[in-house]
């Protein structure tokens, strides 16, 4: 790995806003195709547009890009 790939943020690792979307996409899609998941699913409104936007935002300053909070 060299010097510059390991001052790169985990969001910019990720591929920035697009690769952090398509995580946090991913997981809410799970939830809605996968039995395993639908207790928390349940605690979910019935879109999950909104939760979706959140946990982006919390996770695209967490892993060191925009604070969208």
């Amino acid at each position: 790995m060299s010097l510059t790939s390991e001052k790169r943020t985990p969001y910019e690792r990720l591929g920035g806003d697009a690769g952090v979307r398509a995580l946090v996409d991913a997981f809410y899609d799970r939830m809605d195709l996968e039995d395993a998941f639908a207790g928390i699913r349940k605690l979910h409104a019935p879109s999950l547009e909104h939760a979706r936007d959140k946990l982006h935002w919390f996770l695209s300053g967490w892993l060191g890009g925009p604070q969208h909070y």
